[in-house]
């Protein structure tokens, strides 16, 4: 089953995607900035799974309240935290933002590195069956008495090309396989039409699409040295509001499946029960470096789930050279479209 394409109005956008940390949102500014000079306007529309969520900030590097003023952004704290929005929703909000921005005469930058919602909003989306929450606690309840591999393990059975793509720790996506063989009686993997065939499709509408990728020894700098400084701009502080507002009920919530913010949200709760001590700063450090390494394991990923994605351009050291050479190469392609 394949899910009809996303109805879109004709537009052309900018699409910048790539690894966490790797100046996706700088680009996107100084392109704003320099199109601008050429009387070009735009507006940028956020592809980020988590920056979509109300006070979910921090962690997930949102832009400052002026960036978001000052560039127009859309799509970006439209649910609050207890909420969920599935990536065909999501799209679907994009492409009409989208939509709306190019009828202004404006030209939307879209800006993201969340694998699925690309991937909805450019190609559209396997059409996959909604959540079932009785399934989902049966499977749930099999994985707290005998453990995410074991349950790896029976998707294994049902599903092995999907399970061979997947940690037998990686409990989201187990648990979606494993529930959509419940609901449908079929594996997950012969649903993939759209999946399978990615390198060979065109996107929704026409796009300049520009790839960041750098190599693995400045992207692990960057993330490592990003990391404090996420903690520098109340990343804690964030996770104990919520929790002040939400209590227990907060583990549950799909915006804490957002780097860090699980493994913060446990280290909230135990120092909770204990005054601050410098065994607790030293495992705040450690803190820090788990996330560094659970970011980097995620940038990896995210070069993976792009690898196919039909680039213009691929910007991999960010240089003063290699930035106007994306800019004008941009300037090239605009004029036949508008």
């Amino acid at each position: 089953m394949v899910s009809k394409n996303l109805k879109t109005e004709s537009f052309f956008a900018i699409v910048i995607i790539g690894p966490t940390a790797s100046g996706k949102t700088s680009l996107a500014h100084s392109i704003a900035d320099d199109l601008k000079k050429q009387n070009i306007l735009t507006e940028l529309v956020n592809l980020d799974a988590f920056q979509i969520y109300k006070n979910i900030t921090a962690g997930t590097a949102k832009p400052s309240s002026e960036e978001i003023t000052k560039y127009k952004y859309h799509c970006i704290d439209i649910v609050s935290p207890e909420e969920s929005l599935d990536a065909n929703t999501f799209a679907s909000k994009v492409t009409e933002a989208c939509t709306e921005i190019y009828k202004k005469g404006s030209i939307p930058i879209c800006v993201g590195g969340s694998g699925l919602y690309l991937r909805a909003f450019l190609h559209g989306l396997d059409d996959l069956p909604p959540r079932d929450e009785k399934i989902r606690s049966e499977i749930r309840d099999i994985a707290a008495e005998k453990g995410w591999p074991h349950c790896h393990e029976l998707l294994k059975e049902v599903d092995p090309v999907r399970a061979a793509e997947l940690h037998q720790n990686d409990k989201t996506r187990i648990e979606r396989a494993l529930e959509i063989y419940k609901i449908l009686g079929k594996p997950m993997s012969s649903l993939r039409s759209k999946t399978n065939a990615l390198g060979e499709q065109e996107t929704l509408f026409p796009c300049f699409l520009i790839q960041m990728e750098p190599n693995d020894g400045f992207l692990k700098e960057r993330i490592k040295d990003r990391v404090p400084i996420l903690f520098q701009q109340g990343w804690l502080e964030e996770i104990n509001q919520l929790y002040h507002v939400y209590g227990d009920a907060l583990k549950s919530f799909n915006s804490m499946k957002a780097i860090g913010y699980d493994e913060l949200l446990t280290y909230l709760l135990n120092i909770k029960k204990q005054d601050f001590s410098e065994s607790t700063n030293n495992s705040l450090l450690s803190l820090q470096d788990r996330i560094s390494t659970l970011t980097w394991q995620y940038a990896k990923r995210q070069l993976t789930w792009n690898a196919k994605e039909k680039k213009d351009f691929v910007v991999n050291l960010y240089t003063n050279k290699e930035y106007l050479e994306v800019l004008n190469a941009l300037l090239l392609k605009i004029p036949s479209i508008r």
